[in-house]
C-alpha cells in the first residue's frame, strides 16, 4: 500500500517506477529464448540437439491461476534451423503441426537440482521402461525433449554449466536473500511430446469415453506398479485419446503433480489436484498415506461430473444452453455436485455424504444426462464406488467413510468375524479404525478389482461399437 499523502511513500513509488524502466525484461515474464517471425505472426526456440522449433500464436490450453503453474500449450513441428526463412503461412496449418509443446513453471525444491522428482524425469523414466511394449502403446506421452529453461545475458537458449536458469531466484535475485527465502520457488519448464492427442470431450460417444478411461487407468496402474510413480491428477484436462484406423486410444498424461511412490511414504500427506475429483483423504488433508485409489477414487468423480455436465463437447453446451440434464424442473445449483467444486472442507463433507450410503446416492445418479449411452455411465460409476468404499471383499471394519465403533466393540477380536480369513484386510492390525487406512493398506488388491471393473466396462462398450458399426438398415 502506497500512500501519496506521505513523502517516503512517494519516493519509494518514484524509486519503483525506476526500477521498472531499467529492469531486465525478464522480470516481466519476458522469455528471452523465443523470437518472433513477423512475417509469419509465429514464434520459434531452439532445443539443444534437435531443429529448430515453430509454433503458431494460437494456445490449445492455458491455466493462468495467479498461484498456478502458469501452464500453457501449443502444437508445433521441428524444422531445420536453415530452413524457417522459407516457410509461408500454410506450413503451419494444424495438419502439418506434430508436436505438443508445454511450457509452465513448475513447483520445485531448491536443493533438487537434478530434477529427480519432476515431471521431465518421472516422463523420462515412463518412456525408457515402455519403449516397444504394445499394450502401453499410445497410453502415455512420448517425449521427445524435455529441459529447464536457461539462457545467455545475450539472450537465447543455452545448455551449458555457464547459462543462467530461467526460475524465481534469478528473476527475483534483487529483492534480497531474506525475501527470495520466503518466496515460493518455480523453474521454467519446457516438455516437447511427440504425438497429438485430443482432449477427453471431443470422443463421439459414451462408449469411447469407457475405452479412453480404461486405457488411461491402466497405464495409471501399469505406471505406478513398473516405474513407481503416482500421478495424483485425475481429471478431464489429464486424460486424453488418439484415433487409429477404426481404433480410439486412452492417454494418461501430465506428470506435474506426480510423486514417487517411496517420496509419497517418506514425506507424509500434501493436497494436490483438481478440486471437484480430489479424493476425500486429499481434500481433508488425512494423515493416511495417499495410494493408487486416491486416483480411482477422482476417476470416479470425474466419471459422475461428466455423466451429469455432458460427456462429449455438444452435451457439455447443450447444458450450458438449456440445462439438459436428467432430473426436470431444476436449477444449476440444485446438483448436489455442484458442492463438489466448493472450498476443501465442503467438498469433502459433501463427497463423504454422497459415497457414505450402502448404495450409491441416487440423488448424484438422477441428475445424469437422459442421452442414449449415459445408462452405462450410472452402472460403471456404481460398479466403482462399491469396490472403493464398499468393497465386499474388505471387513466392515474396512468399508465407508467414517470408522463404525459400534463393529469394533461388537467384535473385539477380529478373528471371531464370519469368513475372517477370506477378507483383504485380515492381516491389518484391529487397531487401525479408519477405513481409509485399511483400504490404503490394501490397495493393490483392491485395484486388481477396479482394473477387472474397467476391463468388463470396456470390453461391452467396444463390443456396442462394433455392433453399432456394423449394423445395416433395413426397410421398413
Amino acid at each position: 500500500m502506497v500512500d501519496l499523502r506521505a513523502s517516503d511513500d512517494r519516493s519509494k513509488l518514484i524509486k519503483l517506477l525506476a526500477s521498472w524502466a531499467f529492469c531486465p525484461r525478464s522480470v516481466f515474464g519476458y522469455d528471452k529464448t523465443i523470437s518472433h517471425i513477423g512475417a509469419l505472426d509465429c514464434f520459434t526456440f531452439s532445443v539443444d540437439g534437435l531443429d529448430e522449433i515453430i509454433y503458431a500464436p494460437g494456445t490449445i490450453r492455458t491455466s493462468d491461476n495467479l498461484f498456478g503453474r502458469h501452464t500453457v500449450c501449443y502444437h508445433a513441428r521441428a524444422v531445420p534451423s536453415n530452413a524457417v526463412h522459407e516457410f509461408t503461412k500454410s506450413d503451419l496449418h494444424p495438419k502439418h503441426l506434430d508436436l505438443f509443446v508445454k511450457d509452465a513453471w513448475a513447483f520445485s525444491e531448491r536443493s533438487s537440482g537434478d530434477g529427480s522428482n519432476d515431471e521431465i524425469s518421472f516422463l523420462k523414466t515412463i518412456n525408457e521402461k515402455f519403449a516397444g511394449d504394445e499394450d502401453m502403446a499410445g497410453k502415455y506421452p512420448l517425449l521427445r525433449a524435455g529441459y529447464v529453461v536457461a539462457y545467455t545475458n545475450e539472450g537465447g537458449w543455452d545448455s551449458s554449466i555457464t547459462a543462467i536458469p530461467d526460475d524465481t531466484d534469478s528473476a527475483f535475485k534483487t529483492v534480497g536473500p531474506d525475501t527470495l527465502a520466503k518466496t515460493q520457488y518455480r523453474r521454467h519448464k519446457r516438455i516437447l511430446i511427440d504425438v497429438i492427442a485430443e482432449r477427453l470431450y471431443g470422443v463421439n460417444s459414451v462408449d469411447e469415453l469407457i475405452v479412453v478411461l480404461a486405457d488411461a487407468m491402466y497405464a495409471h496402474s501399469r505406471i505406478f506398479r513398473e516405474c513407481g510413480i503416482l500421478q495424483r491428477d485425475i481429471s478431464s484436462n489429464n486424460i486424453m485419446f488418439t484415433r487409429g484406423k477404426g481404433t480410439i486410444t486412452g492417454m494418461l498424461i501430465d506428470f506435474d503433480c506426480a510423486a514417487k511412490a517411496d517420496g509419497i511414504a517418506k514425506g507424509g500427506p500434501i493436497q494436490t489436484g483438481t478440486g471437484p475429483f480430489m479424493s476425500i483423504n486429499n481434500l481433508r488433508n488425512s494423515t493416511v498415506q495417499r495410494s493408487p485409489l486416491d486416483d480411482w477414487e477422482s476417476l470416479l468423480y470425474l466419471i459422475c461430473w461428466m455423466a451429469t455436465f455432458g460427456a462429449m463437447t455438444e452435451h457439455r453446451k447443450a447444458f450450458r444452453d438449456n440445462k439438459d440434464s436428467g432430473k426436470e424442473g431444476y436449477q444449476t445449483s440444485d446438483i448436489p455436485i455442484c458442492s463438489w467444486n466448493g472450498s476443501f472442507k465442503s467438498a469433502a463433507i459433501s463427497k463423504k455424504d454422497h459415497m457414505s450410503a450402502v448404495e450409491f446416492a441416487p440423488e448424484v445418479i438422477e441428475y445424469f444426462m437422459q442421452h442414449p449411452g449415459y445408462q452405462h455411465l450410472a452402472s460403471l460409476a456404481t460398479k466403482l464406488r462399491k469396490l472403493i468404499f464398499n468393497n465386499p471383499k474388505m471387513s466392515f471394519f474396512g468399508r465407508g467413510v467414517s470408522p463404525n465403533m459400534d463393529l469394533f466393540e461388537l467384535f473385539p477380536d477380529m478373528s471371531t468375524v464370519a469368513n475372517y480369513e477370506t477378507f483383504y484386510d485380515k492381516g491389518v492390525a484391529f487397531n487401525i479404525s479408519d477405513p481409509f487406512e485399511r483400504r490404503a493398506i490394501c490397495a493393490d488388491k483392491i485395484v486388481d478389482d477396479l482394473l477387472g471393473a474397467m476391463k468388463t466396462s470396456k470390453e461391452d462398450a467396444l463390443r456396442r461399437m462394433n455392433s453399432s458399426s456394423s449394423a445395416t438398415p433395413t426397410d421398413d
